[in-house]
Formats: structure tokens, C-alpha cells, sequence
């Protein structure tokens, strides 16, 4: 494997799986309501927040994949 595949596909898949995971980390974990004087969180605004998230981690892995599988079909039909 060469570093340019790794840092071209492996990494932002790996960065987006790691958004994601981060993201249902918060959305389980984020305190509900205004319980904490200091750092009041809406609850909608916290699936707001954990959503977009989310998303932008899976478009970073759908775009990824995709530049992927296109790079691999043309250096099949290079062959």
C-alpha cells in the first residue's frame, strides 16, 4: 500500500468514521436541558449540532469512496 492511498482514501474515510463516531458519542452523552448553569444545551440544538455532523462525516466518506472506486475502474481498464 502506498502512503498517497493511504493519506488519499484511508484517512478521510478513517477522519469521517471518526466524525461520526463522535458525533453518536455526543448525541447519546449531551446533558438534557439546562441542567448545568455554565453550558445550557437545547436539545434540539444538540441534534442539530450532532446531525450535521454526521452528515458531513458521511459525505466525507461517499466522496472518498467514490473517488475511489472511480481511480480503481480506470486503472482496471488501463490494464
Amino acid at each position: 500500500m502506498r502512503v498517497r492511498e493511504v493519506l488519499g482514501v484511508w484517512a478521510p474515510m478513517l477522519v469521517g468514521i471518526l466524525l461520526i463516531a463522535f458525533a453518536v458519542n455526543f448525541l447519546l452523552r449531551a446533558p438534557a436541558g439546562s441542567g448545568d448553569p455554565y453550558f445550557p444545551l437545547d436539545p434540539a440544538a444538540a441534534a442539530v449540532c450532532g446531525g450535521g455532523v454526521v452528515a458531513i462525516g458521511g459525505i466525507l466518506i461517499l466522496s472518498t469512496y467514490g473517488r475511489w472506486r472511480k481511480v480503481r475502474a480506470a486503472r482496471r481498464a488501463g490494464k
